[in-house]
């Protein structure tokens, strides 16, 4: 569901790329579910130097993931970047 005004994220993913002389980093904040292989290969895309991760702080509510999905993203993420967990994450991983 389109839950901003922001470009496609394919989009955002691919004009990253163009970036290459500055750090890259995919902030996830809220993390929403969604398919964690798709998910990564449109981060992979990107080529961030890191990905920070959080859940829904402000109380949108929106449809989190679960924790094995949210898990699944980590792991899949390590094998290409360096993840920075945010404390609110937590609350997902319990």
């Amino acid at each position: 569901r389109n839950v901003s005004n922001a470009p496609a994220p394919l989009e955002r993913a691919l004009s990253m790329k163009e970036f290459k002389e500055h750090r890259r980093m995919v902030s996830i904040e809220p993390k929403m579910a969604c398919d964690p292989q798709e998910f990564t290969q449109l981060i992979t895309l990107a080529m961030p130097d890191f990905v920070s991760i959080g859940a829904d702080s402000k109380g949108h509510d929106l449809t989190e993931p679960t924790e094995k999905e949210v898990r699944e993203l980590i792991e899949n993420l390590k094998r290409i970047t360096r993840i920075r967990k945010k404390g609110n994450l937590d609350r997902l991983l319990s």
